[in-house]
């Protein structure tokens, strides 16, 4: 009878070696975080791959905010205004542009008179402007036509 301490016995006709046991050695650190490899005698680790860093790539980001980068459709957005610099949600105000005059006149051309200040109330025929709640700075504007 076997107790729980010992290992299962192998399956029949497979031959087990026994392992080596998984040496860990320190390489250093980086940027303050320790850095191991998995191996004996410094062997490379296989799927793992590491790229020279230059002095450049190791100083801090900066951000480049450019106004009119920012695409905007008919739903607010959320970015970072141009103007204050604050992380918002854009203010959308509709207005009516050019397409809504257009649909207009079509309307009452084909006879549809009293459905001709339908593109005035529909927000998907008009224009849409949106602006920052802080400081109500542009940020940009949807035109249909």
């Amino acid at each position: 009878m076997q107790s729980y301490g010992d290992a299962p016995p192998p399956y029949p006709g497979i031959n087990v070696q026994p392992s080596a046991p998984t040496i860990v050695t320190s390489k250093g650190d980086y940027q303050g975080v320790p850095v191991y490899e998995l191996g004996s005698n410094n062997a490379p680790v296989y799927g793992q791959t590491t790229y020279p860093v230059s002095p450049s790539m190791m100083q801090p980001s900066q951000t480049i905010i450019r106004p009119g980068n920012i695409q905007v459709g008919h739903n607010p957005v959320h970015c970072i205004c141009p103007q204050c610099h604050q992380q918002i949600v854009s203010r959308v105000d509709y207005e009516s542009g050019s397409f809504a005059w257009l649909m207009c006149l079509l309307l009452t051309v084909i006879g549809c008179i009293p459905c001709c200040i339908i593109p005035f109330c529909a927000s998907s025929c008009q224009d849409v402007t949106h602006s920052c709640p802080n400081c109500s700075a542009l940020i940009g504007r949807r035109k249909i036509l």
